[in-house]
């Protein structure tokens, strides 16, 4: 009778080891690098990839398998930090990143970067100066997340700009700096663990404002008798194309905006497109457009025309677009 109350009270034991041992595992990480996705993550080798800087980062350009993620040191013209202190009290703080879309929510799909091993506030340097307009922010499917997060911006070791606090939620949230000629920024953490960062935006000193610009018609009749060409220019988060001093905004460095257009009101200029994101309209003379593609003996094929500008403040931009062109009769050969 005694050994089996014994055996009884051993199997008892073991039991209560294994289910705290299960415990154990549900709330902490498999691997430290992300949080509760690690069991289905597969880790690949570091990124080092000199690339030229400058207008959107949203890390889509890295090819990776679903659910899969990848450390990056060099990449976007931006030096990653690494071998920072971390959310277990060791040194393997970095930065990573993801495509694995149980683990956060991108503002734009798959790809997006992480503090791995809840690395404790990461940065970043630039290869000079650049200007920082800020990223987008959420929480991590992890094991704690930050409540809140700003940036801190630095020029040459010293911290000189702050932007708000962003405290974190699941959906994506833009957090602007708006730091200038900096070379270093800092995400700064209210509390500890993990969160997800997309679309960050800068440009080195001197380089222009990424614009999304948008030309209509898409197939242009090199002899129409149509009176203009359309586009339409939308500047990143933080900026407002009602600044846009239309008189500066040329096509192809060469054809200014049509002077009916340079003083139109506003109001009758600036609209969102049904995309909630506001744009300037402008208009190009068509005959000077198409005389200008002819002269470069183009008759048939994808052009690209590009948008220059500068705002009141004196910051450039610049947009291109690719539209079809033709002349009537001509066959492409």
């Amino acid at each position: 009778m005694k050994r089996i109350l014994v055996f009884t009270m051993i199997l008892m034991l073991a039991c209560s080891i294994l289910l705290v041992s299960d415990v154990w595992a549900s709330e902490n990480p498999v691997n430290p690098v992300t949080g509760s996705s690690d069991t289905n993550a597969k880790k690949i080798e570091p990124l080092t990839v000199v690339e030229s800087g400058g207008s959107l980062v949203s890390f889509d350009d890295i090819s990776l398998p679903p659910d899969t993620y990848q450390q990056i040191l060099i990449y976007a013209g931006i030096t990653w930090d690494y071998g920072l202190p971390d959310y277990w009290g060791e040194y393997n703080g970095s930065w990573w990143v993801y495509n694995d879309l149980s683990y956060a929510t991108p503002v734009s799909p798959p790809n997006y970067a992480c503090n791995g091993y809840g690395a404790i506030n990461p940065g970043f340097n630039f290869t000079s100066q650049a200007n920082f307009d800020g990223a987008y922010f959420m929480t991590a499917d992890a094991v704690s997340n930050p409540s809140a997060v700003r940036f801190v911006g630095y020029v040459s070791g010293v911290p000189t700009y702050y932007s708000e606090w962003l405290f974190l939620s699941s959906t994506p949230t833009y957090l602007s700096a708006n730091f200038l000629g900096v070379d270093r920024v800092v995400v700064e953490m209210q509390g500890s663990g993990w969160f997800a960062m997309d679309d960050l935006s800068y440009a080195h000193e001197g380089m222009p404002l990424p614009a999304i610009t948008d030309i209509n018609p898409e197939t242009l009749n090199l002899r129409s008798r149509g009176n203009w060409i359309t586009c339409r220019i939308k500047l990143p988060e933080g900026y407002d194309v009602s600044d846009i001093d239309r008189t500066t905004m040329l096509l192809n460095s060469s054809i200014p905006v049509d002077s009916f257009w340079v003083y139109k009101l506003l109001k009758s200029v600036i609209g969102d497109h049904d995309d909630g994101i506001p744009h300037l309209m402008v208009k190009f003379s068509r005959t000077a457009v198409s005389e200008f593609i002819l002269s470069k003996g183009v008759m048939y094929g994808n052009v690209t025309l590009t948008i220059t500008g500068e705002l009141y403040d004196g910051t450039s931009f610049e947009g291109s677009d690719v539209i079809m062109v033709r002349m009537p009769g001509h066959t492409q050969v």
